[in-house]
């Protein structure tokens, strides 16, 4: 955890304080009357942060939430506001409140500013409960078409802060998720995510959308969210808690940025000074390439694979020897693998596939050229691979929202789309089927 000084910590009891958090009453003190904020003046640059910390990661938010009120840069030329969704257990020495807040962070001053939301407003601009469903994509699709309305921006970025787990896979449940909501039970899919952003920006796109959860730069996000954004930003694997420090990249530098590549940047700046891991910073608009790609190496690598056996080995060496990433702690826990790693391992026992794996990585390098590491061949971008269960051992089950033309109701596109790696219903022999065991060889 990030450690703050005593200053913060009475700073931050003073603004809770003073912002009397009752969201029948209309956003701050200075619009206690409940009518609707005044249409700022278009800034350079609207931040929002979907803090979802209505679970165990409440402590962590409020640590997060004091850095972004540290940051200093132009208030007229960045604007950032925060839902922030807090847990019913919270620290009661933090001056708790529970439910959900929305704030608008003033970045010049020493004190930030609260907005409450009311259902007050008959155009339902507004978000309308002291406790939001963070899972709901009506929460998010209101906050964006409110940030859009009141906070117009040259740029906007949006940060999905919390839980993340890459491809959800649960042995009750089998979803993809980020904005946990223990209060509701809830999260939100990938696409469901995919679909609020849609439908909340209208006619806008975002310049830069960030994941500060584990597991964001999965190839199955990135693929999904390929149009909603012209950039990305996040790890391939687990981080900490703590996540990104926004005090050191909220500055003047800030202002100065033209584009997403440009604030991702200072986040991965901020993030690889303090941590060994890889830091994705992805160009959308190379997302389908890749994808491309990647399903012709992995349709040729499929039909190479012609036994048993060479299909065991090949299971096997990938889990010992390329770069995989997993959490512990459920019933089956899901490995994600680095693209690139786990083609290097083809190459060894099938020459045949450089020139597919040649074009793979050259599609890795285009999408992650602004990435620091992206010099010296490493592009972190990983992908779903399996499940193991508590004792380590790859899962024989698969699941029916991994699974092409299984008739699960919300399947990712990634999942409808990549004929040449995901299983199938049929067991068709796609490279998965074959590696685990979804495939009947021919004797």
């Amino acid at each position: 955890m990030k450690k703050f000084t005593f200053i913060f910590f009475v700073l931050f009891s003073i603004i809770l304080q003073s912002c009397n958090f009752g969201l029948e009453d209309v956003f701050s003190s200075t619009c206690s009357d409940g009518t609707p904020p005044s249409v700022h003046p278009k800034s350079k640059w609207t931040f929002i942060v979907y803090m979802a910390a209505d679970n165990n990661l409440d402590s962590a938010a409020l640590e997060d939430f004091r850095e972004i009120e540290n940051g200093r840069c132009n208030n007229d030329l960045v604007k950032t506001l925060v839902l922030f969704d807090r847990a019913s257990s919270n620290n009661e020495n933090e001056k708790s409140w529970s439910g959900t807040k929305l704030f608008e962070i003033d970045h010049s001053s020493a004190q930030s500013k609260s907005i409450q939301l009311s259902h007050k407003s008959p155009e339902g601009d507004y978000l309308s409960s002291e406790e939001l469903n963070m899972g709901d994509t009506e929460t998010l699709i209101s906050l964006l078409n409110f940030s859009r309305k009141y906070y117009p921006a040259d740029h906007y970025g949006l940060i999905i802060w919390g839980h993340g787990t890459g491809y959800r896979f649960k042995k009750s449940s089998t979803n993809r998720a980020i904005a946990i909501d223990d209060t509701s039970g809830t999260f939100m899919t990938i696409p469901d995510l995919r679909k609020a952003i849609q439908t909340g920006m209208g006619s806008d796109k975002l310049d830069l959308i960030g994941f500060d959860t584990c597991f964001g730069a999965e190839l199955e996000e990135i693929y999904e969210l390929k149009h909603e954004a012209h950039w990305f930003a996040g790890v391939e694997g687990v981080q900490d808690a703590s996540g990104w420090d926004y005090s050191s990249w909220m500055n003047q530098e800030l202002e100065k940025c033209t584009q997403g590549n440009e604030v991702a940047k200072l986040i991965e700046k901020q993030y690889s000074s303090k941590n060994d891991k890889s830091f994705a910073i992805v160009n959308m608009d190379a997302v389908p390439d890749l994808f491309e790609a990647f399903n012709s190496f992995t349709k040729k690598a499929a039909q190479l694979i012609n036994d048993e056996k060479n299909a065991t080995k090949l299971k096997e060496k990938i889990m010992a020897e390329a770069k995989t990433y997993s959490v512990s702690g459920t019933l089956l826990n899901p490995v994600y693998v680095e693209i690139s790693s786990m083609a290097s391992i083809f190459l060894e026992d099938y020459p045949k596939l450089l020139n597919d794996i040649l074009r793979l990585n050259a599609a890795l390098k285009k999408v992650t050229s602004e990435t620091y590491c992206s010099a010296q061949e490493i592009f972190p971008i990983g992908i779903y691979f399996c499940s193991c269960n508590e004792k380590g051992q790859i899962a024989e089950q698969t699941s029916s929202y991994y699974m092409q033309g299984s008739g699960a109701d919300g399947l990712c596109q990634f999942v409808q789309d990549a004929t040449g790696y995901v299983p199938t219903a049929n067991k068709e022999g796609s490279l998965l089927d074959k590696l685990l065991s979804n495939y009947k060889f021919s004797l």
